[in-house]
């Protein structure tokens, strides 16, 4: 009985089969199904194969640093390079396109000599892996909460992929483009570490952008090998292309603008009975509400002035705003957004009025230029010069709505005016076009392909508000109108709005789950006293911990405390002071969010030097700021002496494999945490260096006793 136990059906044989055999044989030998319970590739065992992943990656990381230990300094030099791609894109790099004299990469090295000692899963998993490549994604459509439907652009096939990410379906999009790194597995493809996103180019597609980039930065210009190793080696240079484009094209774009906010002033020659009927007679001029401050100012009538001539309405009965009029005792001020507009506000007032108004003065705040101000600079020989054409041409101009029908909410009715502006759009002529409408470029087939990424970008727009405020509204059956069947894709279906946390964050940090409840740190009346009865921590003697030891220490640490509140009960029971010194050391350098993040780093440190169940060491918290001062110091200088000094902040540290270990996650997990809760750069280089302050703090404190 116990034997019939561990036999399983096997439909790739047809057969029964021992629990052993199928281990050793999936998926390398039997050719599994994807609906197979036992197949931990299959689709619904998503969840067991991300576990199998980071062991999988964590035994790739100490093979590749017993034979090349270079290459982990070169991986910790890119992340601090490039804090969101760097590491990874480095990583990648060493495992599964850097070649040496032989031409074989680290992988293939594993792969030719049988992958001794890798369970088959591994050995299976690895061989798919190092098929990994760049591609440029776009997304088609959302199938379920974990797959996706995309194409790479890069691919001259451009066959459809199924991509299995959990992260990706609960916020994509249709149409977005990301350039990332994938590979396939049995039954899907998976994505891989960081992304770029593309920016919006106008009229220009990231395809044809990523070419020029391609080009420009001196890679190949054909698909083939040579271009997929091109691409690996130089996934950074072209996120600091894309960023340098996007902030020279945004930098053309503000200083096209018309964004002038004028106010001009006037005195009164009338009686203000005489110039408000004058005004309110006026069929352009609609009345308004002066504000608070308006009306505190001695503003009593207000007027939006409208612009009936400009034939762009939202809504029936909707009209564009000129500007506003206010009026007050022996006086009357002016106010519109362009230099144009107010000038034309300024004609059509001293027209209306006559003598009843004279001007006494003007005055401009340049607010796109203000705007530039606090611009960065982009670097400009790494933008292509025909990425810079086609800029957009943005006007700022208000629309008066008509009041909102009764039992109409605001949401409702801003919706509604949406979607009477997309199918208004179908029938306006637009210069993209050559000057003709959507409905008739539809049908020109020169006109047709530039329609269809007009059509993208408003089916991108509306995916990316519904996911925002849970909404439902769809725009195929104006794809349908148009006869767009190319792009005609089921919209994403009905998902939660995105946290602040990403459903699915691959990192170190996992299993600390620092945003969920189960891993708040513990409430004051929750602190638990420590515990006088535990034998102090062990000495610590001989040699620092080796880089493979460092990874085994960081996984028992994972292992044996499951959560965050796991982790702070044990520092409460051993008298530890790390969280209060974490605590006042950060106190000006991170926000919550950071620290949140700072900390599960701070105490998979301490564990995987301090045992659970002794009594901590103590932590010279005052010792560990002025050490956190000096090194801040020296990287504030010049960028030389920084980056000397970042690379010495390793080999200085009494436990410099550990601090790789923890410098190297951390870096990692930033890059790929979203960016709305992405540390700041400068915020990771300072917990970097508290890592390396309190590293060897700890260290110290435990060859010399000092327990609590």
């Amino acid at each position: 009985m116990g034997q019939a136990a561990k036999k399983r059906h096997c439909p790739a044989l047809q057969s029964q089969i021992t629990s052993a055999e199928c281990g050793e044989n999936r998926q390398s030998r039997y050719r599994c199904p994807p609906d197979c319970a036992f197949n931990p590739f299959a689709p619904e065992n998503y969840g067991v194969l991300l576990e199998e992943e980071d062991r999988l990656d964590v035994l790739a990381m100490k093979r590749l640093a017993a034979e090349v230990p270079s290459a982990i300094n070169e991986i910790m030099r890119a992340g601090r390079a490039n804090t969101g791609h760097g590491h990874h894109a480095a990583t990648v790099w060493n495992l599964f396109f850097k070649r040496d004299i032989q031409g074989r990469t680290a992988a293939a090295r594993w792969i030719e000599t049988g992958l001794n000692g890798m369970k088959n899963d591994f050995r299976v998993f690895l061989r798919h892996k190092a098929q990994m490549r760049v591609a440029l994604l776009e997304v088609q459509t959302v199938i379920d909460d974990q797959t996706t439907q995309v194409v790479d652009l890069l691919d001259p096939t451009q066959a459809v992929l199924k991509v299995v990410d959990r992260q990706t379906a609960a916020q994509a999009v249709r149409f977005a483009t990301v350039l990332t790194w994938i590979y396939p597995l049995p039954h899907f493809w998976r994505m891989s570490g960081t992304g770029i996103m593309m920016p919006e180019l106008g009229t220009l597609t990231p395809q044809f952008a990523m070419e020029q980039w391609i080009a420009h930065l001196g890679g190949p210009s054909l698909p083939g090998a040579e271009r997929a190793d091109w691409l690996a080696e130089n996934f950074c240079r072209i996120d600091q292309a894309v960023t340098a484009t996007s902030l020279e094209r945004r930098r053309l774009m503000f200083e096209g603008m018309d964004a002038q906010f004028g106010v001009a002033t006037y005195k009164l020659t009338g009686s203000s009975a005489q110039c408000r009927k004058t005004l309110a007679a006026h069929p352009e001029l609609s009345p308004d509400e002066p504000t608070g401050e308006e009306q505190a100012e001695g503003f009593d009538s207000c007027w939006a002035w409208l612009d009936s001539a400009t034939g762009n309405e939202v809504l029936a009965g909707s009209q564009a705003v000129k500007g506003r009029v206010l009026l007050g005792k022996g006086r009357s001020r002016l106010e519109a957004m362009g230099a144009a507009r107010l000038a034309d506000l300024r004609a059509r007032f001293e027209g209306r009025m006559g003598a009843l108004a004279e001007f006494t003065g003007e005055r401009r705040d340049d607010v796109a230029k203000r705007m530039l101000l606090d611009e960065p600079v982009s670097d400009l020989a790494l933008v292509p010069p025909v990425l810079l054409k086609q800029i957009e041409k943005f006007e700022l101009q208000s629309s008066l709505l008509p009041a909102s029908p009764p039992g109409v909410s605001l949401e409702d009715y801003s919706a509604q005016a949406k979607k009477s502006f997309r199918r208004h759009l179908l029938d306006q002529p637009i210069p993209a076009l050559e000057g003709r409408t959507p409905r008739e470029a539809a049908g020109i087939p020169g006109l047709r392909p530039r329609l269809l990424d007009l059509m993208k970008l408003h089916v991108r727009n509306l995916d990316k508000e519904n996911l925002q405020t849970g909404r439902t509204e769809d725009i195929n059956v104006l794809l349908r109108e148009l006869g767009l069947h190319e792009i005609d894709f089921p919209p994403p279906p009905a998902r939660a709005i995105p946290p602040v946390k990403s459903a699915e964050v691959d990192n170190l940090a996992d299993d600390y789950d620092y945003d969920d409840e189960d891993s708040d740190s513990l409430d004051e009346d929750e602190v638990l006293d420590a515990d006088p009865h535990r034998p102090p921590a062990p000495v610590l003697v001989g040699r620092a911990l080796t880089f493979e030891e460092s990874i085994d220490r960081l996984e028992a640490v994972m292992d044996g405390l499951a959560t965050a509140r796991a982790g702070f009960m044990e520092l409460d029971l051993s008298g530890s002071n790390l969280y209060t010194a974490a605590d006042v050391l950060t106190k000006d350098l991170l926000d919550e969010q950071e620290f949140s993040f700072f900390i599960t780093f701070a105490m998979q440190a301490w564990f995987a030097l301090v045992p659970k169940g002794v009594r901590a060491p103590t932590l010279r918290i005052e010792l560990i700021r002025a050490s956190h001062a000096t090194i801040s110091e020296e990287l504030a200088t010049t960028a030389l002496k920084q980056n000397r000094a970042l690379e010495q902040l390793g080999s200085n540290c009494r436990q410099p494999d550990l601090f790789a270990a923890l410098s190297a996650g951390m870096i990692e997990s930033s890059g790929k945490l979203p960016e709305s809760m992405r540390p700041a750069p400068t915020a990771v280089v300072d917990m970097i260096i508290l890592i390396r302050v309190i590293l060897d703090e700890l260290d110290y404190a435990l060859r010399t006793g000092m327990v609590c």
